[in-house]
């Protein structure tokens, strides 16, 4: 008998020893925590993007810029996404031919981040194709193919008057998560006004040019103003 309870006192030690580690391995740092939300600097990063790629050009309308959230999921693995897009209108020298320009970030948990430009220029509507690329590439309108790890197909399953549902699939062709992910997202929209988004703009250029200025222009800057 005395057996008998000594080894039921042992399995349920061991229970809980197993569930203590169990539940050490879950426990995370708080500052160790992914975010999935952007930021309004990212925002106005894409929007002074969207503003440079089509300065030379007259702008129609105002841009409007999507942003939302979900999940990706295959019959592996699943993530949470957060996802956003920049949206601009315009012409070349006032032609009747509107062109359409579309690019921000897609958020990945535990996988990464990226950018994705829309593959083609036409007009946005209830299904849109963009190329996935990754952070920190330069990219154009001309060498976005060229430089994408996939895409991102959103076709509009619902629309309401303050959110719009999305599913479709991503595709990634590299990486330890590459494979074709079932996809469901719901985005918001605000627009943003020309004057804002060329504010945004020239900040991005004043930061732009601050950064090429040397050590040694910054240092004969600091002496010359010091010296009078």
């Amino acid at each position: 008998m005395k057996n008998l309870t000594f080894t039921i006192i042992l399995l349920v030690l061991l229970g809980t020893l197993a569930t203590a580690f169990v539940l050490a391995e879950e426990l995370t740092d708080v500052s160790q925590l992914e975010t999935l939300e952007t930021t309004n600097l990212e925002m106005q990063e894409t929007a002074s993007e969207i503003a440079e790629q089509t300065k030379d050009f007259n702008k129609v309308g105002f841009a409007d810029i999507w942003r939302g959230n979900g999940w990706i999921t295959n019959e592996e693995k699943g993530f949470l996404i957060y996802g956003f897009w920049a949206h601009q209108s315009y012409t070349k020298n006032r032609e009747t031919d509107i062109k359409h320009l579309a690019f921000g970030k897609l958020k990945i948990a535990k996988v990464g981040n990226y950018k994705i430009i829309k593959e083609n220029q036409t007009n946005l509507s209830d299904s849109i194709v963009f190329y996935v690329i990754p952070i920190g590439t330069k990219i154009t309108r001309e060498n976005a193919e060229a430089n994408s790890v996939g895409t991102l197909s959103l076709n509009k399953d619902k629309e309401y008057a303050d959110l719009v549902i999305w599913s479709g699939t991503l595709v990634l062709n590299s990486g330890a998560n590459s494979g074709t992910y079932q996809l469901k997202m719901a985005t918001i929209k605000n627009t943003i006004k020309p004057a804002v988004a060329k504010t945004f703009a020239g900040a991005m250029q004043d930061a732009k040019k601050a950064k090429s200025v040397s050590f040694w222009r910054k240092i004969q800057f600091w002496r010359n103003k010091n010296t009078k």
